[in-house]
């Protein structure tokens, strides 16, 4: 299976070496993955995966070559591509659903076209280099191609950087390098790139109309189906189970088709998140294993993290890890709930509430630096940036058909989801192979018929939980601090356990009890300057960007406990790295 690539056209010798240095850079990090290089007419192609690289290559009778990266949650053939000759590059559909980028090289490698899912979940990332042209899977490697500098960058994509942890549209950090749009045909040959939006995925009133009764029913149909359609492709699954949904869903599906899997939380004893999916676990009869984390994984982790996923978001996922050394050895695959919170409508209530800008609801949920906070810190100024990325939320707004929350929800996905909630499977990808059942055209056109009411709250979800899935609808979930369905049994012993004074909130009663998750502040108290490479490194480069002494007063406040000072050192290691290119 191909996890990645990189092609290549007529890029001159320094810069192919560049791409090539990076290249090995990150993928030194997977001793076990195997790498291949071939040309395809004028392509230099270069794949990596794990296992049968050749199953995910096709080529077609006129000498065109697929790459498919990815791995498809049904029959992993070829049926199903005739389309990929006969029709138009945005007439073509995917035969496959899941996390997939299809790569179509012609037979004299002067021009390529790439699909990707409806969610984009495999970034692609392409820019014109000179003469030539490179597009590839990893960030690194096309910075790297392009010889980028701080002259190139995109001051309103920077902002964006510093304000959402992410990107908006296709934008990179820099001018000149763009990164595949969801549900997208792009197309490159001598004419330069090209895309079209392939709206596989839209929203409609189909559902409008239609009972409480005969809602939940659907959902659980549409929920059910694409994770027991995964989980039947291995024998048996590795599953990071948290104290959320989707995980807990991914759990009982699998209980009830009976297939093997061991569910792994990451985190201290004590916390809601462990203690809750210790409870489901018990309640599933799965095997369950708890990964302590540590303080050490941000200074361990992080010159990795710069390898592998370079400024492409800002530095975030770095607690996984321990997780992933937990499970090396394992045989299982990993499967999980990625991108199942927005098909449960846990955005719609919070990003419709208000009259509020389409950067405002994105940042009202999560952000890192405030605009008040950059006002005073970001040296290019914010005003007119805000401006160029509040317009560009507002081209993908106006469209997207459908009520004004479905475009929200859609705006989300290709801005949030898109540029951030990628990196997880793409952690799991390169460690052993994921499974992502959510990442499912008919589920998304389902979620995106349901009436507004419907998704707030999740209450259509809690409801199909109560009435199919009654072993974990009564077991607390993270997000609500309490079960689902309510019994007498659990509320007296949450009468009990909220009586008690704490010291006394022990065995039966500890989840009453639980410890604050403070893993980001204590990891960066434990690694200090190491933990935030390469911000100190960048010094006075950094400065001119972003005031350095707000930055050493973020650390401070970090390692003091606030975890919002966290985001934002996180957002400034992304820029700082791209400052030390070429010192490294």
């Amino acid at each position: 299976m191909i996890i990645g690539f990189s092609a290549a056209y007529r890029l001159d010798a320094d810069r192919a070496a560049a791409a090539g240095e990076a290249l090995g850079r990150a993928l030194a990090h997977f001793p076990w993955l195997i790498r291949r290089r071939l040309n395809v007419g004028e392509t230099a192609l270069e794949i990596w995966g794990h296992d049968d690289l050749d199953g995910s290559m096709h080529t077609l009778p006129d000498g065109s070559v697929l790459v498919r990266a990815g791995r498809p949650e049904q029959d992993p053939g070829w049926n199903g591509i005739a389309g990929v000759m006969s029709h138009p590059a945005d007439q073509f559909q995917l035969p496959w659903e899941g996390r997939i980028l299809l790569l179509k090289i012609s037979s004299d490698g002067r021009s390529w076209t790439i699909w990707n899912d409806w969610n984009g979940s495999i970034p692609l990332y392409h820019a014109a280099i000179g003469e030539g042209r490179i597009a590839g899977t990893l960030e690194p490697v096309v910075v790297a191609a392009g010889d980028y500098s701080e002259d190139d960058f995109h001051i309103p994509a920077l902002l964006s950087l510093l304000l959402n942890g992410h990107f908006v549209g296709d934008w990179t950090l820099f001018r000149p390098m763009r990164v595949l749009r969801p549900d997208s045909a792009g197309e490159w040959d001598e004419r330069g790139f090209r895309t079209t939006r392939l709206w596989s995925v839209t929203p409609s009133d189909t559902r409008w109309d239609r009972g409480w009764d005969e809602l939940a029913e659907e959902m659980y149909e549409h929920m059910r189906r694409p994770i027991a359609r995964a989980l039947r492709t291995s024998p048996e699954w590795t599953l990071p189970l948290s104290g959320g949904v989707d995980s807990r869903l991914i759990a009982a599906v699998g209980a009830e088709e009976k297939i093997p899997m061991t569910a792994f939380t990451y985190g201290p004893a004590t916390w809601k998140e462990t203690l809750y999916a210790e409870q489901v676990a018990r309640a599933l009869g799965l095997p369950w294993c708890r990964v302590d984390l540590g303080t050490e994984y941000l200074a361990n982790y992080v010159p990795m993290w710069g390898d592998w996923f370079g400024s492409s978001m800002h530095f975030h996922g770095m607690y996984q890890m321990p997780f992933l050394e937990a499970v090396r050895d394992a045989r299982a695959p990993i499967v999980t709930g990625f991108i199942g919170d927005p098909h449960g409508g846990a955005q719609t209530a919070g990003m419709m509430a208000g009259k509020r800008t389409l950067l405002e609801r994105l940042t009202d949920k999560w952000y890192m630096w405030s605009l008040d906070e950059l006002r005073q810190a970001f040296r290019p100024g914010v005003d007119e940036a805000v401006e160029e990325i509040e317009a560009e939320l507002r081209s993908d707004y106006d469209a997207v058909p459908g009520a004004p929350y479905q475009k929200v929800w859609m705006v989300f996905e290709w801005s949030h989801v898109f540029g951030f909630s990628f990196y997880q499977p793409m952690m799991y990808e390169y460690w052993k192979g994921v499974s992502t059942p959510f990442v499912d055209r008919d589920l998304a056109r389902f979620t995106l018929s349901l009436p507004r009411l419907a998704l707030e709250g999740r209450r259509l979800q809690v409801e199909m939980f109560r009435k199919h899935l009654p072993k974990v609808a009564g077991l607390p979930v993270t997000f609500l601090g309490m079960p689902f369905k309510l019994s007498k049994q659990y509320l007296l012993r949450r009468g009990l356990g909220e009586a008690l004074p704490r010291t006394f909130r022990r065995g039966p009663l500890r989840e009453f009890n639980p410890s604050r998750n403070t893993l980001e502040q204590d990891a960066i108290r434990s690694g200090g300057e190491r933990a935030l490479w390469p911000i100190y490194e960048a010094g006075d480069r950094l400065d001119r960007w972003i005031a350095l002494d707000r930055v050493k007063a973020a650390h401070q406040a970090a390692a003091g406990g606030d975890f919002q000072a966290v985001n934002a050192l996180e957002a400034v290691q992304a820029l700082a790295l791209r400052l030390l290119d070429g010192k490294r």
